[in-house]
């Protein structure tokens, strides 16, 4: 099973050099920023049962937006990254 979220956060350092308002979730609690996130599902049929149990579970995020936004706070610098 798949499934597609957002992700919201609140970054550490100023965010004067952002220049957004931040976004509001679903339940009206204010972040200053959302990124694309998915979950992978794994279930498998148990031996000699009906039922089906939850194998493994994988979450994924675009940390792009989020590590332009650190450097940009100057929370991480490019010498972090490898750079």
């Amino acid at each position: 099973m798949l499934g597609n979220a957002w992700l919201y956060c609140n970054l550490p350092g100023s965010s004067d050099s952002q220049g957004t308002g931040g976004v509001t979730d679903g339940k009206g609690q204010k972040w200053q920023m959302r990124v694309p996130a998915g979950f992978h599902f794994v279930y498998k049929k148990q031996h000699g049962e009906q039922d089906f149990r939850l194998a493994t579970t994988s979450i994924t995020c675009d940390s792009g937006p989020v590590v332009v936004a650190l450097l940009q706070r100057g929370v991480m610098k490019p010498a972090d990254l490898g750079l």
